[in-house]
């Protein structure tokens, strides 16, 4: 055998390639495919189809879920000690058959499933560390087929971090008085949540609070609801404050206002959000 020598440099540019490469493809999602090739095999019949298209729609729902643009995806898949089947007795060579299967399926099936073509790589097939001992071990054991894999992963290809997930909902309605004496609703309050996915532990919440979305003071309903009854709206408006530990009140007209685009929509969608002609 031909022995490599390498210079300090060359190792150095060798170990800052790889390093480059772990931190530019960062694995933000994963799916096992483990279930769609049966013991031995590389291709998959109709019913392994099906739990293919499946795992498909996981990674579809997360994608767009996420608008994730600059990413592909990487197939990863093991081996492990139990011996292969004739024809692929060379160690890795029945999980890189099997990658290269799926990678045929996912070139021709994702560009209609994600109405665009994305990259899809193969890396190299990584083989397990459980020995293997003929005639005593049973190659179904779990030791050995949790070595056996083919995941899809998906992997960024920027180095911009996925932007915190802001997700907002109505928590209550701030009420007051009416002329009438019957308590009436004069806004919203919102639960303001932000989360940042992890792919090792799912969803984190960032931070959570409150917001007080008061109704326009243009429209015909606060006309009828607050009047000239200033005074009762803002002790209301300190109550919930109070309550729910805020101090952010977005209020205005139909046209000049500081409102959440959520909140513009939740009062359009109760019709609290047309004006006075």
């Amino acid at each position: 055998m031909k022995k490599v020598v390498l210079s300090e440099n060359q190792i150095k540019n060798l170990v800052d390639s790889l390093i480059t490469e772990q931190q530019t493809n960062k694995v933000i999602f994963s799916v096992d495919f483990q279930n769609a090739f049966s013991s031995g095999q590389y291709n998959f019949n109709p019913q392994y189809e099906k739990i293919v298209n499946d795992n498909i729609e996981k990674i579809d729902q997360f994608i767009k879920g996420k608008n994730i643009e600059n990413f592909k995806l990487l197939i990863s898949s093991g081996e492990s000690q139990v011996p292969n089947p004739k024809g692929f007795e060379e160690k890795g060579s029945l999980a890189k058959k099997r990658a290269e299967v799926l990678k045929g399926y996912l070139d021709r099936v994702l560009p209609n499933v994600l109405d665009m073509k994305p990259v899809v790589e193969i890396s190299q097939p990584i083989i397990g560390n459980t020995p293997w001992v003929a005639g005593q071990d049973n190659k179904d054991d779990q030791k050995y087929t949790q070595e056996q894999f083919v995941k899809v992963n998906v992997v960024l290809t920027s180095n911009e971090p996925i932007k915190p997930e802001r997700r907002v909902s109505v928590e209550d309605t701030v009420k007051m008085n009416n002329p009438q004496g019957n308590a009436s609703g004069v806004g919203f309050v919102m639960s303001i949540s932000e989360l940042q996915f992890d792919p090792n532990y799912g969803y984190k919440k960032l931070g959570h609070h409150y917001e007080l979305e008061i109704f326009p003071s243009d429209t015909d309903y606060w006309k009828s609801t607050v009047g000239n009854n200033l005074q009762a709206l803002e002790i209301a408006i300190d109550k919930y404050k109070k309550m729910y530990k805020t101090d952010i009140v977005r209020r205005g007209t139909t046209k000049e206002n500081n409102y959440s685009p959520e909140g513009v929509a939740q009062m359009k969608r109760q019709n609290l959000f047309n004006p006075s002609k």
